[in-house]
């Protein structure tokens, strides 16, 4: 399965809740857990994409995901992504995930 096939339904899942609903964390560590599986996928994933509406949906993560993969490849994709999508505004989240470089991920168990 494609990661947009994964990615779409949580998103619209997303958009449908309640403005303060916590269930937007355990959606959100979805997303992570989706981007943050394969380096190769999740770049190829970012190269590709078009829809604004999910970059901004998960340009919040970047930092987690980025933490996850520890892939400097990662960076300079979502870096690309931002000079493709300027008015987004996702810089600020692209250093935050230029940060978790160097941290460990936090593992659930």
């Amino acid at each position: 399965m494609k990661i947009i096939e994964e990615i779409e339904p949580i998103i619209a899942k997303i958009e449908s809740l309640h403005l303060n609903d916590l269930k937007v964390y355990e959606y959100w560590d979805q997303l992570i857990e989706i981007l943050g599986r394969d380096e190769e996928e999740t770049i190829r994933f970012f190269k590709e994409i078009r829809n604004e509406n999910i970059i901004s949906h998960l340009c919040g993560q970047f930092p987690e995901i980025s933490g996850k993969l520890q892939s400097d490849r990662l960076i300079v994709t979502l870096e690309e992504l931002d000079k493709r999508f300027p008015h987004l505004k996702i810089a600020p989240f692209i250093q935050g995930a230029i940060e978790w470089l160097s941290h460990d991920y936090p593992s659930k168990e």
